[in-house]
């Protein structure tokens, strides 16, 4: 990783507090209803000198409904403007000389999407558009 330099890594979906992707994150325990939420997990690295900054950057998720080819508003996010310090999650990754920052959403689930198909994308855009980076998480279907 280059000192001046961030990325979003992984993008996926899990089960309500699981860390591992899930394909059908709201699938139901045998017996039991559908779960009525989801997480999404958000995985970002960036530079020794970007890291602890401090420099201003835009976090948008959006969701799309692949089935009807929609964004889907309710399940997508629009976040305050974030910052690489460590009052936004962003932390030495002390096997390297980088920074890391992993963040969780909980999402809920619209009525009337049974079966339907989804993806996200995320993209991190700093203020001065020197850091641009984006990312696609795997489809999904929710139940």
């Amino acid at each position: 990783m280059n000192a001046n330099d961030a990325r979003l890594m992984r993008l996926y979906v899990v089960q309500l507090g699981s860390w591992v992707q899930d394909q059908c994150p709201n699938a139901p325990a045998p017996g039991q209803a559908p779960a009525s939420q989801f997480d999404l997990v958000l995985e970002a690295t960036a530079g020794a000198a970007v890291g602890s900054s401090g420099a201003p950057y835009s976090l948008t998720i959006t969701a799309t409904d692949e089935t009807t080819a929609q964004p889907v508003s309710p399940m997508s996010l629009t976040l305050p403007l974030q910052a690489f310090d460590s009052a936004d999650g962003w932390k030495p990754n002390p096997n390297h000389s980088a920074f890391v920052n992993t963040k969780r959403f909980t999402i809920d689930v619209p009525p009337n999407i049974t079966g339907h198909i989804f993806h996200y994308a995320a993209t991190l855009i700093s203020a001065n558009c020197q850091l641009v980076s984006f990312i696609n998480s795997s489809q999904f279907v929710l139940v």
